[in-house]
């Protein structure tokens, strides 16, 4: 029999029930854990996906505000970099203007500039021609000149546009102003225009004006224009006296205007004039002592010397020739000794060796007159020569010969001297000294011939000479052209008289007895003009 325990059967039942409902309970139990635990885990997701949505929505806030940044500084950046290209644009336009600009003024600029370089090949071919032995005597240089000063007013033009060229346009308005008064045409001379202060020459002004109305005076005198002269004249006295005192510059502007006073006197007042030149060496003596070692200066003083002494051959200056021809002599033989290459220098003792010599003949000193001429000759070796001077070395000899005896070689020399001077002369038909110096050969060959006829013929020749060269002016040889010409002239009626051409030889002695009675007149009474008048008249009454 089983031991085991026995259950009612509606106990089981109940029980069987409960179990079901406990089972349901525990079923849930365990559901609603479960649907717990997924809804705890649904809220930790939920709670997490919150997280990452705020983390989200924080890193898109972020992510904004740098973008929005970014987008400010984008914007920014356009704006600049368009304002740059605005920049670039203006920058553009304004370098084509000025480039457009530069071009239009160097365009400007190259015309004048061309004109200059063309005007400095003309003057450098002017300069060129001038030297040229062969192209001088053919080149007509005066339309070239005119040329050049036609350029010249053209870049003067240009230039005065253009601050930057104020210097430049006065100095060539001052160029142009001495080029015209060098050409002659001195109603264009016209300094008016020069700015003295931009061209930088307000210290030199009085300087370069004395010189330039000297320079007019100069050219005024020697084209006849007296009137117009004596006017530049005060002009250039009136700027030499503004120039600073007891300087260089106004002792030498004042000894130039000084000599152009005695040149202009020196017919009409030759005694004046003759001051006029010793004031005009006084100041050229202060300057060359100043400035020992100028050599134009020197020169020039020892010309003045010179022209000094041959004005001064006779009347009551006659003291001064020989002192001035002296100091003449020896400036200029220092100046041959440091500068052996000067041919003025030479010249000028040349010169004065034949004037002792002839002044020796005339005094029966014979012994000293060859050496003279040697002297004379090789001074003028030294500087190719000079066909007047030589001539007269010429002349000189001819008349020793024939004091000697010596005819025929004295005619042979006195006929090659006569010939050289004239075909000198010809070449050369306004130069004083050659009309000077062919008229004392025609004498010196009249005072030798045999016949009368060929005698008075040659005297005639001289005479003619001599006037031609007294109306149009003999200059420094002023006074000894009217001696010689009363000298001929007494000659020629004794002459005349001898052949018994009496009314002839009156007209003769009548016209020496004018010209001693000018000498006398003008240049002061001396021993010489009265005995000249004297004999004259006494000629003239015994006829």
């Amino acid at each position: 029999m089983s031991n085991d325990p026995v259950v009612p059967k509606y106990s089981w039942c109940c029980d069987k029930r409960s179990i079901t409902v406990s089972v349901l309970a525990l079923a849930s139990a365990v559901g609603l854990v479960v649907v717990g635990e997924n809804l705890l885990r649904r809220n930790v997701e939920v709670r997490d996906l919150v997280e990452e949505r705020d983390q989200l929505k924080q890193e898109l806030s972020e992510l904004s505000e740098v973008n929005d940044s970014r987008l400010a500084s984008v914007e920014q950046s356009e704006k600049e970099l368009r304002k740059k290209v605005d920049d670039l644009e203006v920058g553009n336009q304004a370098l084509s203007e000025l480039v457009a600009l530069k071009n239009r003024d160097l365009a400007r600029i190259k015309e004048p500039v061309k004109t200059i370089l063309e005007s400095m090949q003309d003057v450098y071919a002017m300069k060129f021609e001038a030297n040229n032995p062969v192209l001088r005597e053919l080149e007509n240089l005066s339309p070239r000149g005119q040329e050049i000063r036609d350029k010249w007013e053209q870049i003067c033009k240009e230039l005065e546009k253009d601050i930057d060229f104020k210097r430049e346009s006065s100095l060539l308005r001052l160029r142009i102003a001495q080029s015209y008064m060098a050409a002659g045409e001195w109603e264009k001379v016209d300094v008016s225009k020069v700015d003295w202060s931009q061209a930088g020459l307000v210290d030199r002004k009085a300087d370069i004006l004395a010189r330039l109305y000297y320079g007019m005076a100069l050219s005024q005198l020697e084209g006849g224009k007296r009137e117009q002269a004596a006017a530049s004249l005060a002009k250039c006295l009136e700027y030499a006296n503004q120039m600073p005192a007891d300087s260089e510059g106004k002792e030498y502007a004042q000894a130039m205007a000084n000599m152009l006073q005695a040149k202009m006197q020196i017919t009409e007042q030759p005694a004046l004039a003759l001051k006029h030149y010793v004031a005009a060496i006084g100041h050229l003596r202060k300057v060359v002592v100043d400035m020992p070692d100028n050599v134009p200066l020197r020169c020039t003083f020892s010309q003045a010397c010179m022209d000094g002494a041959l004005m001064t051959s006779g009347g009551e200056s006659a003291g001064w020739s020989e002192k001035l021809r002296k100091e003449a002599h020896g400036h200029a033989y220092l100046l041959t000794q440091k500068h052996p290459e000067l041919k003025l220098a030479h010249e000028i003792c040349a010169e004065n060796d034949i004037l002792v010599a002839e002044q020796k003949l005339r005094d029966g000193e014979t012994s000293v007159v060859e050496p003279l001429l040697q002297r004379a000759e090789k001074s003028l070796q030294k500087v190719g020569g000079n066909p007047i001077l030589e001539s007269s070395i010429l002349g000189v000899r001819a008349f020793m010969a024939w004091d000697k005896g010596e005819r025929e070689q004295a005619e042979q020399m006195m006929e090659k001297a006569v010939s050289d001077m004239r075909s000198y002369q010809a070449k050369h038909p306004e130069e004083v000294e050659a009309k000077y110096r062919l008229a004392s050969l025609y004498w010196e060959r009249s005072s030798m011939r045999n016949s009368s006829p060929h005698a008075i013929a040659d005297g005639r020749l001289a005479a003619e000479q001599l006037a031609a060269l007294i109306n149009h002016g003999a200059g420094r040889r002023e006074a000894s052209a009217r001696r010689m010409l009363a000298i001929i002239f007494g000659d020629i009626g004794h002459m005349a008289a001898e052949a018994g051409k009496s009314k002839e030889a009156k007209q003769y002695f009548s016209s020496a007895r004018d010209q001693w009675s000018y000498l006398s007149a003008k240049w002061g009474d001396c021993d010489e003009y009265r005995e000249g008048k004297r004999w004259c008249t006494s000629r003239i009454n015994g006829l």
